[in-house]
């Protein structure tokens, strides 16, 4: 048995030591103390490390002996093992002494185990004393240090405890400091809470007063006043710089209410200059309408008045591009003024709505008015073109006319072959070949072969340059030499013909200088005449100075008459050295000092005639007074006559005039008058009609003169003498019936305009108003206008038939402008004319 256990290394006292060992070495695990405190645990901690060793050194010696015994059993067990082969009795024989001797060794085994054991628990007890030993040691200390510790607990709690009362006494001290800072600082607070207060009604008082204007300057300066009285005292520190702020702002408030003030005042004025712009922006709006309008017209006519003559055309529709043109003026004038004036316009903040209004609405009309002036321009520049190229035909016709007659040298009204090869000669300086010569003539020429006539004198002109072309082309076709020859040869005759020409010109210039001459004398002697009769008129009657005029304008007339073929002579020699530019700078010296010295004859003729026309007005201007006084008295006696007889101005001839008589002489006058119960003067009926002629009435006229003056006087006459005109001063409305309650308004009359009267001037029923009715002559509008109101203003005036010439223009025997009208003499400007008839021809 013993054998099996250690071939199967089995052991019994193993298992056992382990769990002794074990058990060991937890129940000194389990029975170690807590650890002391300090140095104590530091050492039970060295101590257990010991203990530690000891052991670990015991189980290594213990597994050393164990694998020694184990080694030992298993070459017991290898040498038993050998000896088996042995027979059955031998090897019992010999197996008895070994089993004895093993039980030997195993009782001694157990013997020396027995001993160890109680060697291990002598030792282990001895170990459990000194634990409890050490344990009770340790906890002696523990306790010691527990006292220990208590009283230092107990020191460290007293302490704390004084610490505390300390603190409550200092808290208390501080609570106390705190309170009284406290109270200190709310005392502060307030104070600078007032201050602050004070202060913010100061500002609030300067920022008011920064808000101030006109309208409630004096409300806040009061205001300003009180809180001056009552917060800034309280302000503290910043009192001095209050106050003296409060003077600045009160000071800068003071000055800028006055500048507003100013700024109020020069508002207005901006608004009184803006609205007198936008007038002024309108009436040229207006302005510019009404001329398109004209403009317009004026087309209108001319499209609907197809069969005018073509002067009546021309006249108009120059007339309609002189309207256009002014349009286009005035639009431009309208839109320049219109950005110039815009940002002065929308400055007035009361009238920027309006301003804008009228800023939006002119452009369109502006655009509108141009572009009808436009439209009218177009349609007047081509009827315009078309009547003078027309008129161009004709004048070159005529100009062809000349020349045909200037080479038809036996006058038959044709051109033979010798004719058109000097008309060749002269003005191409071409030879024509003879084939040439022939061609044209037999194409040209009528069947009889006479010649070429007039009416087809162009179409020769037309064969010369084809001709001239040809022998052009003829020339550069030649060799050079003889090319050459040929030129020179053309530069000789054209050298010789320019001598001539110089020549010629220059004796044509010599006379017109000598005729310059001729006329100075001429205007020396108007000069002369002029300042003769400024000094003779002084103190003179009217017919005396009508006698000087006479005598003057003769003198005047025929200085004018030779200047004007003075004149035409300087224009066709104008136009002859303009054919030969090259002899220009030779005659252009004396050319120019001919044409300043025309110019300055005319001058002296123009002034010389206008100081004896203002010499001549200044000396019969009481006249033309007196007759326009007595025309308009005598005028006013029939129309009132015939007004009240319920007829019109236009009925006053046939209701003077015999039956059946053409003329009415004084007497008739006075018959009509005694009929209707007015009173008048016959020496005034026989001064206006004799005055009707002439224009003026004679200081001091006796009335054998005056009828010895007129016998009788037609209806045209008679009817100018009684026509009245007035000039309109204000803007008054033209309505279509007298009473102005329930009429209907025309257009507005403008100042400056003249209306012809038709009847009145009538009250009006029920008011204060005169009404008149008459005919604008701007645009022939016929209505009622208020003439003037009583106590109030006036807005018509008598005149208005009198106008002055401003440039010179020619006085014509017929109402048209057509050429064939015959002037009978030029009018100066300052010449005071009076309208005896306001028609518009072809109108």
């Amino acid at each position: 048995e013993a054998v099996l256990r250690v071939l199967s290394g089995e052991t019994v006292s193993a298992p056992k030591k382990k769990e002794k060992k074990e058990k060991k070495e937890e129940a000194p695990a389990a029975e170690a103390p807590p650890a002391a405190d300090g140095g104590d645990a530091a050492a039970a901690e060295a101590e257990d490390k010991k203990k530690k060793e000891k052991d670990e050194a015991r189980r290594k010696k213990r597994d050393e002996e164990k694998k020694k015994k184990a080694a030992e059993e298993a070459a017991a067990a290898a040498a038993a093992a050998g000896g088996e082969a042995a027979p059955a009795p031998a090897a019992a024989e010999e197996a008895a002494p070994a089993a004895d001797d093993e039980a030997a060794k195993k009782a001694k085994r157990d013997e020396e185990k027995k001993k160890k054991e109680e060697d291990m628990r002598r030792r282990e007890l001895e170990l459990q004393r000194r634990r409890e030993e050490r344990r009770k040691k340790e906890a002696e200390e523990l306790e010691k240090l527990e006292e220990r510790k208590r009283a230092e607990r107990e020191v460290k709690r007293k302490e704390e405890e004084a610490k505390k009362e300390e603190d409550r006494k200092k808290k208390e001290e501080l609570d106390k400091k705190k309170a009284e800072e406290e109270a200190a600082k709310r005392q502060a607070e307030a104070k600078v809470r007032r201050e602050q207060q004070a202060t913010l009604a100061v500002l609030r008082g300067f920022q008011k007063l920064s808000e101030a204007n006109p309208d409630n300057f004096e409300a806040l300066k009061a205001e300003f006043e009180h809180m001056l009285e009552t917060d800034l005292p309280d302000t503290g520190a910043q009192k001095e710089v209050l106050k003296a702020e409060a003077d600045r702002v009160f000071g800068y408030a003071k000055q800028y209410v006055e500048q507003a003030r100013q700024q109020q005042k020069q508002a207005k004025e901006q608004e009184k200059m803006v609205l007198s712009i936008l007038e002024e922006m309108q009436k040229l709006v207006a302005d510019a309408e009404a001329m398109s309008d004209n403009a317009c017209s004026l087309v209108k006519t001319l499209s609907s008045q197809q069969d005018l003559p073509d002067s009546d055309s021309l006249r108009i529709a120059q007339l309609a591009e002189q309207a256009g043109d002014k349009a286009t003026e005035l639009c431009t004038r309208c839109g320049e003024c219109l950005e110039q004036q815009r940002a002065r316009v929308l400055e007035a903040p009361a009238l920027r709505q309006e301003a804008a209004r009228v800023l939006a609405i002119l452009p369109s009309r502006i655009f509108s008015a141009n572009r009808h002036a436009n439209e009218a321009l177009d349609v007047a520049k081509t009827v315009r073109e078309r009547i003078t190229n027309k008129l161009a035909l004709s004048v070159l016709g005529g100009r062809d006319a000349e020349m045909f007659k200037r080479y038809d040298k036996d006058g038959d009204g044709r051109l033979s072959r010798q004719e058109i090869a000097a008309y060749a000669r002269a003005e191409f300086q071409l030879d024509i070949p003879v084939q040439t010569l022939d061609r044209m003539t037999r194409q040209l020429g009528d069947p009889s072969g006479k010649g070429v006539e007039l009416s087809r004198f162009q179409r020769l002109k037309t064969a010369v340059g084809i001709a001239r072309h040809q022998e052009r082309g003829r020339v550069n076709s030649l060799p050079s030499e003889a090319r050459e020859k040929v030129e020179a040869e053309k530069r000789a005759a054209r050298e010789q013909r320019l001598s001539e020409k110089k020549t010629s010109l220059g004796k044509v210039l010599e006379g017109l200088l000598k005729s310059t001459g001729e006329l100075d004398g001429k205007t020396q002697a108007v000069d002369k005449d002029a300042e003769d009769f400024t000094q003779k008129v002084v103190d003179r009657k009217e017919t005396e100075i009508m006698d000087l005029v006479a005598t003057v304008d003769a003198s005047v007339q025929g200085a004018l008459s030779d200047l004007a073929k003075l004149r035409t002579s300087v224009s066709n020699f104008r136009l002859e050295l303009a054919k030969a530019s090259e002899v220009t700078e030779a005659l252009g010296p004396d050319f120019s000092r001919l044409g300043a010295e025309v110019k300055r004859l005319s001058e002296r003729l123009v002034k010389a005639q206008s100081a004896i026309v203002d010499a001549k007005h200044g000396a019969l201007s009481k006249s033309f007074d007196r007759f326009g006084a007595l025309r308009r008295e005598v005028a006013g006696k029939l129309r009132t006559c015939i007004e009240a007889k319920g007829g019109k101005a236009v009925d006053l001839f046939q209701a003077i005039a015999p039956e059946g008589a053409d003329r009415i002489g004084p007497a008739d006058v006075q018959r009509f008058l005694q009929a209707n119960q007015a009173e008048l003067e016959a020496r005034k009926v026989e001064q206006v009609l004799a005055a009707c002629a002439r224009g003026f009435v004679p200081e001091g006229e006796d009335e054998a003169s005056a009828s010895e003056a007129v016998s009788s006087t037609c209806r045209e006459d008679f009817m100018r003498l009684i026509r009245v005109y007035c000039k309109v001063t204000k803007d008054v409305v033209l309505t279509d019936n007298m009473a102005i309650e329930g009429s209907q308004q025309l257009r507005k009359l403008l100042p400056g305009e003249v209306v012809e009267i038709y009847q009145g001037p009538t009250p009006e029923p029920g008011s204060a108003s005169l009404r008149v009715q008459g005919r604008a002559l701007k645009d022939g509008a016929v209505g009622w206008a208020t003439m003037s109101v009583s106590g109030g203003d006036t807005f018509l005036v008598p005149g208005g038939n009198l106008l002055r010439v401003a440039r010179p223009c020619p006085i014509t025997d017929e109402s048209g402008d057509s050429s064939a009208a015959r002037s009978s003499r030029t009018l100066c400007a300052g010449t005071l004319v009076e309208i005896m008839d306001w028609s518009r021809s072809a109108l």
